[in-house]
């Protein structure tokens, strides 16, 4: 793999299939967006519905990992059903390799 090659790396969207939702798409986060999420995360951990609003912003997509919402979305993502969005949390989370059971077994490495 040359340089070109390495900074063109992408993944492909995770597809996952949540009963209430059905077949539904997770991107990876780049580097930038992750250091991005952590800074708003320090400042903002007591704020749940938008925390996990925000995981869902950054991460649900189309097929081709076209990200399905946009900052504007925010408050909408906010008001939906509460058991959902956890189980889109937790599979976006762990398509990231950020939920904790990915993290605890980067620590064994």
């Amino acid at each position: 793999m040359n340089k070109a090659e390495f900074l063109a790396l992408s993944c492909k969207p995770c597809p996952v299939s949540i009963p209430e939702l059905g077949d539904i798409y997770f991107r990876v986060w780049s580097v930038q967006e992750r250091e991005d999420f952590s800074r708003w995360f320090d400042s903002n951990k007591m704020k749940l519905a938008e925390t996990n609003a925000r995981v869902c912003l950054l991460s649900v997509c189309d097929e081709t990992g076209v990200p399905l919402f946009a900052k504007e979305d925010l408050p909408a993502i906010t008001r939906l059903p509460g058991k959902v969005i956890d189980l889109v949390v937790k599979e976006a989370l762990a398509c990231n390799k950020l939920n904790p059971e990915s993290m605890a077994e980067a620590e064994k490495n």
